[in-house]
């Protein structure tokens, strides 16, 4: 039976990270107010939350730089869709437990951050590559 390559554990923690943020980010959306605007900016963040861990499964097995490259952009793009829906949130007062909302906004952009690292990183080493 063939193994399969070990990841590194920031692989699986980063993982674990976005699988818990998307957790966060629904227990903000349970609280957000009943209104037409707080549903559009929920369905939309879910979609986008959800987006980047899903996004991040297919990072792991990227079949090349380039294609790591695109996925991991992909994953940027919706969390920082995400943390702009956050901000939107707080900025108009749609959720009632304003230190879940900073919690969450701090989460975003901690992610956000990482991501931001890791495309450039990826683009730095693929240059190298040449």
């Amino acid at each position: 039976m063939e193994k399969l390559p070990k990841k590194s554990n920031r692989n699986y923690d980063l993982a674990d990270r976005l699988l818990a943020f998307n957790t966060i980010i629904g227990s903000m959306c349970d609280l957000l107010k009943d209104s037409k605007e707080s549903s559009n900016i929920k369905s939309q963040l879910m979609r986008s939350v959800s987006s980047a861990a899903l996004n991040y499964g297919e990072v792991l097995v990227a079949e090349s730089r380039a294609d790591f490259i695109h996925k991991i952009s992909i994953c940027l793009k919706e969390l920082m869709e995400s943390k702009m829906a956050i901000s939107i949130i707080e900025g108009r007062k749609l959720c009632q437990d304003d230190i879940l909302v900073k919690k969450c906004l701090h989460e975003s952009s901690q992610l956000v951050a990482i991501f931001i690292s890791s495309v450039n990183t990826a683009r730095k080493n693929a240059k190298l590559d040449l």
